[in-house]
């Protein structure tokens, strides 16, 4: 504790207390994670999971910054409500970072969530796992038995129009860039 003395050209001042609580030499932020692994199962190619979160505690007897936090691979950080950083994580204090996972091929995918902080062993990742299958594309049409225009339609004549729906009944994209008849369609 003190006090800071302002004096300006004659007997005049003003004062202002001072205090603040010094660490012992040696004092750490400490981290600890709500888990040391995310693992995501099995998601199609190219399809983005919902979120799961991992939250970092501060454990330690002094506040940790935390600068960045970032996810590697076929993982994208969702969202986290720690703040904007960088931000303070005082003692016993924690915040969660959601991640999501697009895997970009078949098989294991792997990646880390990581957190750059001013915590010993800086800087500290949870390993995010899961495994990329790919989409199955099925192509379904409606009604199934084909379009019958019918045995009575003159030649030379335009029929009545029938529609045909197509639908994707895979697990992965389509996409469709043109429509042909054959035929005398």
């Amino acid at each position: 504790t003190g006090t800071l003395y302002v004096q300006g050209g004659g007997p005049f001042y003003n004062s202002i207390p001072l205090s603040g609580t010094g660490l012992a030499s040696g004092a750490t932020g400490v981290v600890a994670f709500s888990s040391s692994a995310l693992n995501f199962g099995t998601v199609t190619v190219g399809t983005t999971t919902t979120y799961q979160g991992v939250a970092i505690e501060n454990n330690g007897s002094v506040p940790v910054t935390i600068s960045a936090i970032a996810a590697s691979g076929d993982y994208s950080l969702y969202s986290t409500n720690c703040g904007t950083l960088p931000v303070q994580l005082n003692v016993q204090a924690s915040c969660i970072a959601y991640v999501t996972f697009k895997p970009s091929a078949a098989g294991l995918r792997t990646g880390n969530l990581t957190f750059s902080d001013t915590a010993t062993g800086n800087p500290q990742s949870v390993a995010l796992s899961g495994t990329g299958v790919a989409g199955v594309r099925t192509l379904e049409f409606y009604p199934s038995t084909g379009a019958n225009f019918g045995s009575n339609v003159p030649v030379g004549v335009e029929s009545g129009a029938i529609t045909v729906y197509a639908e994707n009944a895979g697990t992965s994209s389509i996409i469709v860039d043109r429509v042909l008849a054959s035929g005398d369609f």
